[in-house]
């Protein structure tokens, strides 16, 4: 099997979410490739025949905006599936797809991933609910952009990482990943300095702790959106949903 150990696998990651039966069904399908570290797996422009598995390492779907500046759209963590939005009505990709680090993918025929989701309606669904969820959270983000203010925006983005992929240890949430400024700066439109600062600011309150380039989030109750937000309606069941970080 392409993927022996699962165990590894956040608990919002799309394979997860799949039967036993379906997920080996799906395993066969792709071709195992492997990436090096900042190869583009696919371009903006590019054709959209292959969907993606990502079997271990990380990967970031971004867009260049029109005066350069690269954002970061979301990132994809193993286990997780990506490069679908494009391949059902056959358009040319809209964003990139680069490695963050060696890793492997599989990579699944348009064909083969069609005639899999028509015979496992089950798994069907799941991919309708990421989708769904991943519109949501693309939206609510582009109401941050404009409602709030760079604190909160770091903060909510932190808060939606933790919900996604965080490690509960003791009453703080430990993220497992290591993220650049630069990189949250891309995922909210500001930049890598505003970032920094901000983020001393939160060590300072001790709501947040930074060791060895790793967060954890202390105080998470200080980071959660307020529930008469309009942007935070359903967001907690949209995070564990859709296994990605906005």
């Amino acid at each position: 099997m392409v993927m022996e150990n699962i165990a590894h696998l956040n608990n919002s990651s799309f394979l997860l979410r799949l039967s036993e039966h379906e997920r080996s069904d799906l395993l066969k399908l792709g071709k195992k490739l492997h990436i090096r570290r900042n190869e583009i797996i696919f371009h903006a422009g590019g054709d959209s025949d292959f969907a993606y598995i990502l079997l271990d390492g990380r990967v970031k779907i971004y867009q260049i905006a029109s005066y350069g500046k690269e954002v970061i759209l979301w990132f994809c963590f193993p286990g997780e599936l990506f490069g679908l939005s494009e391949i059902f009505n056959g358009e040319l990709r809209e964003a990139h797809a680069e490695a963050c680090r060696d890793l492997n993918v599989l990579a699944i025929p348009y064909t083969e991933l069609r005639a899999f989701l028509t015979q496992h309606p089950g798994a069907a669904m799941h991919i309708i609910d990421m989708l769904a969820g991943r519109v949501r959270i693309l939206s609510n983000s582009m109401l941050n952009l404009v409602a709030d203010d760079v604190s909160s925006r770091v903060m909510k983005l932190l808060y939606r990482l933790a919900k996604c992929y965080g490690q509960p240890q003791g009453d703080a949430i430990r993220l497992p990943m290591h993220l650049t400024h630069q990189e949250l700066a891309d995922m909210i439109g500001t930049s890598r300095q505003t970032v920094t600062v901000v983020l001393g600011d939160l060590r300072r309150k001790g709501t947040i702790e930074i060791k060895n380039h790793m967060i954890s989030i202390l105080q998470p109750d200080r980071m959660k959106p307020s529930d008469g937000e309009a942007n935070h309606v359903h967001f907690e069941q949209t995070a564990s949903m859709v296994g990605i970080a906005i």
